[in-house]
């Protein structure tokens, strides 16, 4: 029965990650298009629900910018680190000759 129910709120946590990620997209492009094309407007009509729609939409490029740093930073570390890490491994291994196959 757990293994059921496990399976079950496995399934409906992806679905709801779908759905998520999905209005994220959606709010992206209409934001930015709101934002973009009624500024002036929307400023003096709504400029609680203005403002809340910037802070959203500066959050998600925030946080945009930090993922890809973070991502930039580990693919380099990646690519200097990894060369010591196998002379590390080979120099441990006794110098890499003479290995057993």
């Amino acid at each position: 029965m757990s293994v059921v129910l496990h399976l079950i709120c496995g399934s409906v946590a992806k679905h709801l990650e779908s759905v998520n990620t999905m209005f994220s997209y959606i709010w992206w492009i209409v934001g930015f298009f709101w934002v973009s094309s009624g500024g002036q407007h929307l400023t003096q009509n709504a400029p609680r629900l203005y403002w809340l729609c910037i802070t959203f939409l500066a959050f998600d490029v925030f946080f945009v910018v930090i993922f890809v740093a973070v991502a930039c930073v580990v693919g380099i570390a990646v690519c200097c680190c990894l060369p010591c890490i196998i002379a590390i491994l080979w120099w441990g291994n006794g110098g890499g000759g003479g290995g057993v196959w």
